[in-house]
């Protein structure tokens, strides 16, 4: 038992060696746009250890799914991780999709403070991806989540059926 949480722990680490080099791999190879000073990133730019944080969480579910139907979902250390992941992919999607409800008021057509949400009827209703009667990335998040939580069920009821057998 404990030589394979050791194991574990190896296939964890050099996960996150492995996202680490991708990301400043990346990194390097990004090529700055011209317009750099024009481009503002809604919230902040992340830190590179959140990236390197979400790439290893992004891997370990990948690799560990992997693993698990690989080993037909006997072993409960690589389903208590695949657990744990995709709680985190879940959360992170939440996330997202708050970030993007931000954009559902069209945009101020004003310039200055915005102070209120403009209550004419004079332009046409924006449409478009976030805009509108189209949530459609909206939509495809929760089914992501959606699914995500019908593989944690599965993966759930797998550890308890390994755990009593």
């Amino acid at each position: 038992m404990k030589s394979s949480i050791i194991k574990e722990i190896y296939w964890l680490g050099g996960l996150l060696l492995l996202a680490g080099i991708c990301v400043f791999v990346r990194d390097k190879l990004m090529v700055d746009d011209i317009n750099a000073h024009d481009t503002y990133y809604y919230g902040g730019r992340p830190s590179i250890s959140t990236t390197i944080f979400w790439a290893w969480v992004k891997l370990v579910f990948v690799v560990f799914s992997i693993r698990a139907i690989i080993t037909r979902f006997h072993n409960n250390y690589t389903l208590y991780i695949l657990a744990a992941c995709c709680i985190l992919i879940i959360f992170s999607l939440q996330r997202t999709n708050i970030d993007l409800s931000a954009f559902e008021f069209p945009p101020d057509k004003t310039e200055g403070p915005i102070t209120s949400i403009p209550q004419s009827t004079d332009s046409p209703p924006v449409t478009g991806l976030f805009y509108g009667e189209s949530p459609m990335v909206s939509l495809v998040i929760t089914g992501g989540q959606a699914l995500l939580m019908i593989f944690m069920v599965f993966v759930g009821i797998r550890i308890g059926r390994n755990r009593y057998n």
